[in-house]
């Protein structure tokens, strides 16, 4: 897993870096919050981008498991995927606003349309 997660942050970095911010969903602290993957795909890795920190991997989605691979036990309580493309963001506060991707689980990866999540 370790070299999963190393693999996927390298080209993570490569790739954001030319990528621009496509939805602009606005939230309040405390919602609840879904955000779409735009790739029709069946595995996918789930990337939190919030300058000036390097990406985090939140989460892998798989087709055959209804349960994800979380990166960090902790993003268990915060974070879930509903119908294979959409993640779910519970009780929103201001650590969980940034850009968020998707991104499949092939060489090379490809990366989604990002959503930037801002407060109203």
């Amino acid at each position: 897993a370790i070299i999963l997660s190393e693999r996927i942050f390298s080209s993570v970095s490569v790739l954001i870096c030319c990528r621009t911010a496509v939805s602009d969903p606005l939230t309040d602290l405390g919602s609840k919050v879904s955000i779409n993957c735009d790739l029709d795909e069946n595995e996918v890795h789930w990337i939190l981008l919030k300058t000036p920190d390097p990406p985090t991997v939140i989460l892998h989605s798989f087709s055959t498991s209804a349960s994800p691979f979380y990166t960090n036990n902790t993003f268990r309580k915060k974070y879930s995927v509903q119908f294979k493309h959409h993640l779910i963001i519970n009780n929103v506060t201001a650590d969980e606003l940034g850009v968020y991707y998707c991104m499949n689980s092939r060489t090379p990866p490809k990366l989604s349309n990002s959503s930037r999540l801002h407060l109203n």
